[in-house]
């Protein structure tokens, strides 16, 4: 990996607080707890004889607190993120512990990804909830908090 990259995201984690680490293992809790639905489509009705509304993804409450969490900790990382193909690789894989072992770089890039990525593909970020994936991942992520906190 990029030396410039991996020191980037030491610099972003080391930077994180005690009270942001608290934060992020409360939203943490609250994500894995979450009973409801992550995103419901909206439009695809007809505005009008002959135009139908584009279809949307309306995320839920929790989803739109976990990108705005994401952001304001500074945990997104410029990089090639559509050429990535070990990350690619990684959501295709089928095992449920994928990310079990994963680097805290790698996480890192595949949140940026997915937050990238759902800018060209609506929905993308709802759905790494739906499928349980941003749940892992948080739960990855949280395995890199400092013991000396």
């Amino acid at each position: 990996m990029d030396i410039e990259l991996e020191n980037e995201i030491t610099q972003k984690i080391e930077a994180l607080t005690q009270n942001d680490w608290q934060e992020l293992e409360e939203f943490y809790n609250r994500l894995v707890n979450y009973n409801g639905r992550f995103s419901k489509v909206g439009g695809g009705q007809e505005i009008e004889p002959g135009v139908i509304e584009m279809p949307y993804t309306i995320e839920s409450p929790i989803v739109n607190e976990a990108r705005e969490l994401i952001l304001n900790k500074h945990l997104i990382v410029m990089f090639s993120w559509s050429r990535w193909e070990e990350g690619k690789a990684m959501f295709r894989a089928s095992e449920e512990d994928r990310f079990k072992d994963i680097s805290l770089p790698d996480v890192i890039k595949l949140f940026t990804a997915i937050m990238r990525n759902s800018r060209f593909s609506d929905g993308a970020w709802a759905d790494l909830f739906e499928n349980g994936d941003g749940q892992r991942l948080f739960k990855r992520f949280l395995c890199f908090k400092p013991t000396s906190l």
